[in-house]
């Protein structure tokens, strides 16, 4: 259980991380073909932070329901909605949107917390942060600038930037695999 649980969380952040380096390379080209409005790549750069939390909670809440512990994800829930209403209550009046995406953030950190801890003391799993997460994200950073570097307009041909997307993946996936970050260690029971 230890071993898939384990390469669960390694797959979803590999995976994860490239989502968070997609938006925040082609920001403004996703606003553009999606929302048809530039104004808002700032809250998509906020937020795509998130990213790896949103995932890897979905994935944990998966595999608490797999191990039969749904009733600790439905208490998590009740946690995180109840806590999310008292925000909401209090935030989004004074701080308006930027208090909403406080909100967002909070809402996420907290339930993915909550979760974890849940799923760590049901099967006590091995996770390499340093490994899984750090070096990905510092690799994704890497294909960043370096598309930064090379190609800094908005470009607006849909077809050129989801080729510029498949480019990006592939040098984040090369990069993963000079660091030599795919190898699977065997979890100790």
């Amino acid at each position: 259980m230890n071993q898939v649980t384990t390469l669960i969380f390694k797959l979803t952040s590999f995976f994860s991380v490239c989502v968070i380096g997609i938006f925040l390379t082609f920001t403004e080209e996703i606003c553009f073909f999606i929302y048809h409005n530039l104004d808002i790549s700032n809250f998509l750069v906020l937020l795509s932070p998130l990213v790896i939390l949103i995932y890897l909670d979905k994935v944990i809440d998966a595999m608490l329901r797999g191990l039969d512990k749904q009733v600790g994800v439905m208490y998590c829930n009740i946690v995180d909605l109840i806590s999310t209403i008292v925000l909401i209550y209090t935030l989004v009046p004074v701080f308006g949107i930027y208090g909403y995406i406080a909100i967002i953030a909070i809402s996420e950190i907290l339930n993915f917390t909550i979760s974890l801890i849940q799923l760590y003391k049901a099967s006590h799993f091995k996770f390499d942060f340093i490994s899984y997460v750090f070096v990905p994200l510092i690799l994704v950073l890497v294909t960043k600038f370096l598309f930064d570097a090379i190609d800094n307009y908005i470009e607006y041909d849909l077809g050129f930037v989801l080729l510029k997307i498949a480019i990006f993946i592939g040098v984040y996936l090369v990069l993963l695999g000079i660091f030599n970050v795919f190898r699977h260690k065997k979890a100790q029971s």
